[in-house]
């Protein structure tokens, strides 16, 4: 089952990494289909990332990353994160991914410093996403009341690809929308 699953993912990053399907579903998700990013202000960035931890380096790997540009100036770092299953730690695994980007911003000492921005898609054709969307719902109310207003609510951006209405399908202008299309008729009709 873990290989399969290995495999699907590598499936998804190959074509998500293609810079018009990358830059349509964040197109279609964070400006309702208008043409904002173009596919000349994209280029790849760095998907492995390392830390120390308990005298071991290990690795940390994003799914896809490209750097929207204009000009050569950074405008933002764009992140997709395919699942198929629940993480109930992914508000961590982002912050993981995104602190160590600000932390590369910092320690460059960047005059100009841009956002990092990461989408999860959820490919579930069964459930929408349940698992915490912030980093408060993964401590699960462990902690006294009093330090609430101290802790950094950190929350992620999930979208749940098979439970997209037909009028947010019709946003995408790539081929992802035959992806949606499949994941959503997988879940409404059984087949497609």
């Amino acid at each position: 089952m873990r290989n399969k699953l290995k495999e699907k993912d590598r499936t998804e990053k190959l074509f998500i990494v293609e810079n018009e399907v990358f830059c349509d579903i964040f197109n279609a998700i964070c400006f309702g289909g208008r043409k904002v990013i173009k596919e000349k202000e994209i280029v790849d960035a760095p998907v492995a990332g390392a830390f120390k931890y308990e005298g071991k380096v290990r690795g940390i790997d994003s799914d896809v990353s490209k750097y929207y540009r204009n000009a050569n100036l950074n405008i933002a770092l764009l992140t997709i994160e395919n699942q198929s299953t629940l993480d109930s730690r992914m508000p961590l695994r982002v912050i993981g991914y995104e602190g160590a980007r600000y932390n590369v911003q910092y320690l460059n000492r960047a005059k100009y410093i841009y956002p990092v921005i990461t989408i999860i898609l959820n490919f579930n054709t069964h459930d929408r996403w349940s698992a915490p969307k912030n980093l408060k719902e993964c401590f699960k109310n462990n902690y006294p009341v009093e330090l609430d207003e101290y802790i950094n609510d950190y929350k992620i951006h999930v979208v749940d690809v098979a439970f997209l209405e037909e009028n947010e399908i019709n946003k995408f202008n790539s081929d992802f929308r035959m992806i949606a299309d499949y994941y959503y008729q997988k879940r409404n009709k059984g087949n497609y």
